[in-house]
């Protein structure tokens, strides 16, 4: 039990981190955020397996980690509010072929390629 615990804590500070710190494209990532995403998934398995490094713990992990995205997924279909919290909304950068400059304000690289 303490296995599924850990791994929904995970999921959802995973969840809650990722969403409050923006998205961004592989293309837009530094070397320090790849070195960033390395530490992360290490530290993320320290947390989630503890001292048990069995491949039943692990198989538990993954059903669990699963789960939960599927019940999200699941949950946002139903509740529009919730997909906006957790997805955020998109940006139009373009609108029928014309760029909308207010939007594309901070965005230089965007610019540059238009």
């Amino acid at each position: 039990m303490e296995t599924v615990r850990r791994g929904a804590a995970i999921y959802f500070i995973l969840l809650i981190t990722l969403r409050l710190s923006g998205r961004r494209t592989v293309a837009q990532m530094t070397p320090f955020d790849l070195v960033l995403l390395l530490i992360i998934a290490e530290t993320t398995q320290q947390a989630l397996l503890g001292d048990d490094f069995s491949i039943i713990n692990a198989a538990l992990l993954m059903i669990v980690l699963f789960s939960l995205d599927i019940g999200l997924s699941n949950i946002k279909q139903w509740a529009p509010r919730i997909a906006r919290i957790v997805d955020g909304t998109p940006t139009v950068l373009i609108s029928e072929g014309n760029p909308t400059y207010a939007r594309l304000h901070g965005h230089a690289s965007v610019l540059t390629t238009c």
